[in-house]
């Protein structure tokens, strides 16, 4: 399981890899002034006590605008430019 700090995300949110044999490395990248993305094949995303099975890539809010928390919903693009 991976914990995670997001900024703009008041609580953790924590999600778990299932291991595949067609993916050993799953893939994190950070974009610039946008979301934080995880590519995986399948993935459980736990936030606020609810618990979603995720599949491929799923890109989480670190400007802390999107309406869908935990996840992007582009909302960074209407803000300034911010970087952490």
């Amino acid at each position: 399981m991976v914990l995670l700090k997001i900024n703009g995300i008041g609580d953790f949110l924590n999600f778990k890899l299932t291991k595949n044999k067609l993916m050993e490395n799953p893939r994190i990248e950070v974009v610039k002034n946008g979301p934080l993305r995880v590519f995986a094949p399948k993935m459980d995303v736990s936030y606020n006590e609810e618990t979603n099975e995720k599949e491929e890539r799923v890109s989480f809010c670190r400007c802390g605008k999107s309406l869908k928390q935990p996840y992007c919903d582009g909302a960074h693009k209407t803000i300034e430019p911010f970087e952490s």
